[in-house]
C-alpha cells in the first residue's frame, strides 16, 4: 500500500512540474547558468544565502532535464518527486 500511495505522488508531481515547465517556457541556457554560477561566487561571504541559491540552481537544473523528454527524463522527474515528501529542510 505504501509503495502504491509513493506511486500516485510521484506520478501526480511528474504531471505537475512537465505542464509547469512547458507553460513557462524552461530553457536553461549556458549563458544562464554562468550568470547563476557567478552570482553564487559574489555571495559566498554569506553561506546560508549562497548554499540556498546553490540548491536553486540543482534544482531548475534537474527540473530542465525533466522538461526535455530525452534520456534522463525519467529519472530527474522521479528526482523532483522528493519535493513532495513532508520534513524539515534546513540550509548550511
Amino acid at each position: 500500500m505504501y509503495c502504491y500511495r509513493i506511486r500516485l505522488v510521484v506520478n501526480w508531481y511528474v504531471s505537475f512540474v512537465s505542464i509547469k515547465n512547458y507553460v513557462k517556457g524552461n530553457i536553461m541556457t549556458l549563458g544562464e547558468i554562468e550568470k547563476r554560477l557567478t552570482k553564487i561566487f559574489e555571495m559566498r561571504g554569506d553561506y546560508e544565502i549562497a548554499h540556498s541559491e546553490e540548491d536553486k540552481l540543482y534544482f531548475d537544473f534537474i527540473q530542465y532535464v525533466a522538461s526535455c523528454n530525452g534520456k534522463f527524463s525519467k529519472r530527474a522527474n522521479l528526482i523532483l518527486s522528493s519535493k513532495m515528501f513532508n520534513f524539515a529542510r534546513y540550509c548550511a
